[in-house]
């Protein structure tokens, strides 16, 4: 597999065939059972997309989890604390079935919202998780900074591509922007040393990272059962 091909299917994202409900459920489930947590389930379908509402018995509050990445073959608590900086806690409710976030205004409901302030919000919290997903990047991929904050954006972009519903073509022209090469480019190297090398040297240096950089980021890709999930 090669490493367009790898980089591109991880900003690709995906559910893995799995209702959202079905999700919720295991998600709840693997919260109570692995983790402690005594939560149950109050709204699958929310107006913010890919998340769901939980009751906290423990707190006595009410929650909302973004599950937008989660698999059931995910680390449970690796999911909860790299995503941490996406959940809502003590939602207020508002009755109609609403719950609102006091700091930030955003209403959890099935309906359809209305927020002045929510393009500047996600604007705010993108650079958020933009960080967050640098600084993954940086501690367990060990690239540079540089090189982490490109992925990372990348990524986000993909991330809103694929809530847009776009094509195969768009993730293709984001790969070639990111590095600089096609999955078609990698195929046709295949079994040829001196074009994967000129390939490498052309993703290395798009991704602002030196050979060894590159090799060393591969290889825990590859380690990582072949797929850098981004947005994990």
């Amino acid at each position: 597999m090669t490493f367009t091909v790898i980089l591109t299917g991880c900003l690709g994202g995906g559910g893995g065939g799995y209702t959202h409900a079905e999700l919720a459920d295991d998600f709840v489930y693997r919260l109570n059972f692995a983790l402690g947590y005594d939560v149950d389930i109050v709204k699958y379908n929310t107006h913010q997309y890919d998340y769901i509402v939980v009751y906290d018995y423990d707190y006595g509050t009410y929650d909302a989890y973004y599950i937008g990445d989660y698999l059931p073959s995910d680390d449970i608590n690796g999911y909860v604390s790299y995503w941490r900086a996406d959940f809502f806690y003590d939602l207020t409710y508002i009755g109609g079935g609403d719950y609102q976030d006091p700091f930030t205004g955003y209403i959890f409901n099935k309906e359809k919202m209305f927020n002045r302030n929510q393009l500047k919000v996600a604007g705010i919290r993108e650079k958020d998780v933009m960080g967050s997903m640098t600084d993954h990047l940086v501690q367990n991929f060990e690239i540079p900074q540089a090189s982490a904050q490109k992925i990372a954006k990348a990524s986000l972009m993909a991330s809103l591509m694929q809530k847009q519903g776009a094509g195969e073509a768009k993730y293709k022209d984001m790969a070639l922007q990111l590095t600089g090469t096609t999955a078609d480019q990698w195929r046709a190297a295949e079994g040829n040393p001196l074009a994967l090398e000129k390939l490498k040297n052309t993703t290395a240096q798009s991704l602002q990272m030196s050979s060894d950089d590159l090799n060393r980021f591969f290889g825990k890709m590859m380690s990582h059962d072949g797929v850098l999930n981004l947005n994990q």
